[in-house]
């Protein structure tokens, strides 16, 4: 089995364990930090912050 043949399978293993595998119903249902979540970048915060200031609140 060459380098290619080795690859295609493993893939198709994946792709197998991808649809049989049950996603447990306890699951982190909360976006991850960093760049998928939107509120810790620093323009959103920048934003919320002004918010609050016109709101007369103290940030």
């Amino acid at each position: 089995m060459d380098r290619l043949q080795h690859l295609a399978k493993l893939k198709e293993q994946f792709k197998q364990l991808r649809v049989t595998t049950v996603k447990p119903k306890n699951a982190n249902k909360q976006l991850p930090k960093g760049c998928a979540d939107f509120r810790y970048s620093r323009t959103f915060q920048i934003q919320a912050r002004r918010a609050v200031l016109a709101k007369g609140g103290v940030a």
